[in-house]
C-alpha cells in the first residue's frame, strides 16, 4: 500500500488555519460568555465543580455517560483559569477545532486533495447536529474530537501497516469511551476491517496489532469498573420482554434509526447538491449511478421510517390497548419526518428550549413543508449508500487505486452501520439526534471520497458554496438558542437578588432547577435517581412562587417584568417573563 502522508506538510497548514480562523470568526459573531447552564451540561459541571471540591472523582448520578475524562477536561480548565461554565464552553470550542482538524487528517489519510480534506472539515462544522453542541459543555464534541482522532489513526494503520498507528487509535478509543461509550464501535469497525484483510490473505494476524486492540481497551474497562460501574441509575428490567414493550421499543427504534438515515442525508447533502448541479452541468465523470436507483433507495427509508404509523393505521388503536399500550400514537402518529427526533434539533433552529412552561418554536415554523429537505435527505442517504457500494466493489474489482484501499473504504462503511444501529438502546425506548454524530464522521468521510468521480470542481464548489449557507444557518439558530437561555438566566438572577427570592420558590425549567436544586433535593431526600426528581426538572419545587418562562404566563401567574429580542432566524419578537402569583393562606414568603 502507498503512504499517505503528504509530502509537503506544510501546505497543510493553510487549511487547518482557515478551521482554526473560522472558529475565531464564529466566537467574534457569537460570544461564548455567559454563566448558565444548556441542556443536560449541569450535570457535567456539578462533576467539574466535585472534582475541584474533593480532589477526586465521583461519578455524578444523573448521568448515563461515562464521563470521566470529560470531567477530568473540566477539571484542567478550571484549575488553570477558575471554574465558570464560559470558561468550560471555550474549552468545547477548542475541541471543535481539533475535531474539525483530525477530520481533515482523516480525508487526508484516504487520499483526499486538500480542498477536498478541508471540505470535510467545514461539513463537520457546519452540520446543525455538530454545531448546535459547540457551546456547551455537553460530552458530545469532546466524544466527536476523540473519535475523529482515532479515525485518522486507524485510516493511517490501514495505508501504512505501522502498528503506532493501531496503537494510537485504539487508546484514543478508549480514552472516548471514558466520555461516551459509543466509541467501541469505532475500534469493532477496525477490527471487522483487519479481519477482512486477514482472511483474505493480504496480510498477516499479527500478535502486535492484537495486543494493540486488547491492550487499551483492558485499562478503559478497569477504569470503568473502577469508577463508574453501578454508579448510574439501574434501568428497571421487569416490564422490558412484555409485548407492549416490545412493540413500543420497536417501533421507536425504526423511528430512530431512519431519521438516522435522514441526517445522514443532511450530513452529505451540500454533496450530493454539487452532484445534481455537475450532472446537469453534464459533467458525470465516471460515475453511473442511475436516478431512478437512488430514488428507489430513498423511497425505501421513507417507507422503512413510516412503518410504524402505518402499522398502527392498520392494526388500530383497540389491537395496541390490547396488548398494553395505553396509546396508539405512542408508536408515531404521523409519518415520521425531520427534525422530530429531538433534543438537538427543533422545527427550525436548535434546541431544547427549556423554560418554565412549555415553549412553542419562536422561529419559522415549517410544519409540514418539512417534507421537502426530508425528501431530499432521503434522496442524499439514497446516493450515499448507493456511492459507498459502488466504490467498494470498483475498487475491489480494480485491485483498488493506492488509496483509499477496499480496508479503509470497509473500515469507515461499518463505522457508519455499527454507529447508527448501536446508538439506540432499545433498553432506554429512545435515543437523541445527536447521538448520530458517531456514524457522521465516517457519512462525510465517504461523500468526499466520492467527488472525484464526477465533475471535481463543479461538485466542489457547489459544495463549499451550500457548506456555507449551512454554516450561517447554524450561527442564526445557535444565536438564538443561546440569547433565549441568556435571558431566562438573567431574569432569574433579577428574581433572586432584587425580589429577594429564595431559590426553591423558582421554576426556571430544567437546566437551572437541576443546577441550583438537585443537590440540596439530593441530600435532604437521599434520592439520588434522576426519575426521583418529581415533576420534570423540578426537584424540591411543589408549587413555585415564581416562573421564569418564554412567553405569557399562565394562570394564576402575572407578569412582574420582561424582556424581549429578535431572533435572527425569522426576526420574531420573542419574549422572556419573570412571573408570580400570589400566595395562598399559610405559605410562606
Amino acid at each position: 500500500m502507498t503512504d499517505s502522508s503528504p509530502k509537503t506538510p506544510f501546505l497543510d497548514a493553510i487549511p487547518i488555519l482557515s478551521i482554526v480562523l473560522a472558529h475565531v470568526v464564529v466566537v467574534l459573531i457569537l460570544s461564548p460568555v455567559g454563566e448558565f447552564p444548556l441542556n443536560d451540561d449541569w450535570v457535567y459541571a456539578q462533576g467539574v465543580e466535585d472534582l475541584l471540591e474533593s480532589g477526586a472523582y465521583r461519578h455524578h448520578p444523573y448521568t448515563g455517560a461515562t464521563l470521566v475524562v470529560h470531567v477530568l477536561w473540566g477539571g484542567l480548565l478550571s484549575w488553570l483559569f477558575g471554574f465558570s461554565f464560559t470558561v468550560l464552553r471555550v474549552g468545547t470550542l477548542v475541541l471543535s477545532v481539533v475535531a474539525c482538524t483530525a477530520v481533515y487528517g482523516a480525508a487526508r489519510a484516504l487520499g483526499a486533495s486538500r480542498p477536498l480534506s478541508t471540505l470535510a472539515a467545514f461539513l463537520l462544522l457546519a452540520s446543525p447536529l455538530y454545531f448546535s453542541q459547540t457551546y456547551s459543555f455537553m460530552t458530545d464534541v469532546p466524544f466527536v474530537a476523540s473519535i475523529a482522532i482515532a479515525g485518522w489513526a486507524y485510516l493511517r494503520a490501514s495505508a501504512t501497516r505501522r502498528l503506532r498507528y493501531v496503537l494510537l487509535g485504539t487508546t484514543v478509543c478508549a480514552v472516548a469511551f471514558l466520555i461516551r461509550q459509543f466509541s467501541i464501535f469505532v475500534t469493532a469497525a477496525f477490527v471487522i476491517a483487519y479481519a477482512w484483510e486477514v482472511c483474505q490473505r493480504r496480510t498477516r494476524l499479527s500478535a502486535g496489532v492484537v495486543g494493540a486492540v486488547v491492550t487499551p481497551w483492558i485499562v478503559a474497562l478497569a477504569v470503568y469498573a473502577t469508577f463508574i460501574a453501578g454508579a448510574n441509575e439501574k434501568l428497571a428490567t421487569d416490564t422490558l420482554f412484555t409485548p407492549a414493550y416490545v412493540v413500543f421499543a420497536a417501533a421507536h427504534g425504526i423511528q430512530h434509526w431512519a431519521a438516522g438515515l435522514y441526517y445522514l442525508g443532511l450530513g452529505v447533502a451540500p454533496v450530493f447538491l454539487g452532484v445534481l448541479v455537475a450532472r446537469n452541468a453534464g459533467e458525470r465523470g465516471d460515475e453511473k449511478i442511475p436516478v431512478s436507483d437512488v430514488a428507489l433507495v430513498a423511497l425505501a427509508i421513507v417507507v422503512f421510517a413510516a412503518a410504524p404509523w402505518g402499522i398502527v393505521t392498520t392494526l388500530g388503536g383497540d389491537f395496541f390497548e390490547s396488548i398494553g399500550l395505553p396509546s396508539a400514537a405512542e408508536l408515531g402518529g404521523t409519518p415520521y419526518r425531520l427534525p422530530l427526533m429531538g433534543n438537538a434539533l427543533e422545527d427550525t433552529g436548535f434546541g431544547p428550549i427549556i423554560s418554565a412552561e412549555p415553549v412553542e418554536a419562536f422561529h419559522i415554523t415549517l410544519g409540514g413543508l418539512w417534507w421537502i429537505p426530508t425528501a431530499f435527505c432521503a434522496l442524499a442517504a439514497g446516493w450515499w449508500i448507493l456511492a459507498s457500494t459502488r466504490k467498494l466493489r470498483h475498487t475491489e474489482d480494480a485491485g483498488g487505486p493506492p488509496l483509499p484501499n477496499t480496508t479503509q473504504l470497509l473500515f469507515l462503511v461499518f463505522w457508519f452501520w455499527l454507529g447508527l444501529i448501536f446508538s439506540y438502546n432499545p433498553a432506554r425506548g429512545w435515543g437523541f439526534d445527536r447521538y448520530l454524530l458517531t456514524p457522521h464522521i465516517p457519512a462525510i468521510l465517504m461523500a468526499v471520497v466520492f467527488i472525484p468521480s464526477y465533475g471535481h470542481k463543479l461538485v466542489t464548489g457547489t459544495s463549499f458554496a451550500v457548506v456555507l449557507a449551512l454554516l450561517v444557518f447554524s450561527m442564526a439558530s445557535l444565536r438564538d438558542y443561546f440569547v433565549v437561555h441568556a435571558m431566562q438566566n438573567r431574569a432569574y438572577h433579577r428574581v433572586v437578588n432584587d425580589y429577594g427570592a429564595a431559590r426553591d420558590t423558582i421554576d426556571a425549567g430544567y437546566a437551572l432547577n437541576g443546577y441550583y436544586l438537585s443537590r440540596a433535593y439530593r441530600r435532604q431526600t437521599g434520592k439520588t435517581g434522576f426519575g426521583d426528581r418529581g415533576a420534570f426538572g423540578h426537584w424540591m419545587l411543589q408549587a413555585p412562587r415564581y416562573k421564569i418562562l418564554v412567553g405569557e404566563p399562565p394562570e394564576p401567574y402575572e407578569q412582574v417584568f420582561s424582556d424581549s429580542f429578535t431572533t435572527w432566524l425569522g426576526g420574531r419578537e420573542v419574549t422572556v417573563t419573570a412571573a408570580s402569583r400570589s400566595l395562598d393562606d399559610g405559605e410562606a414568603h
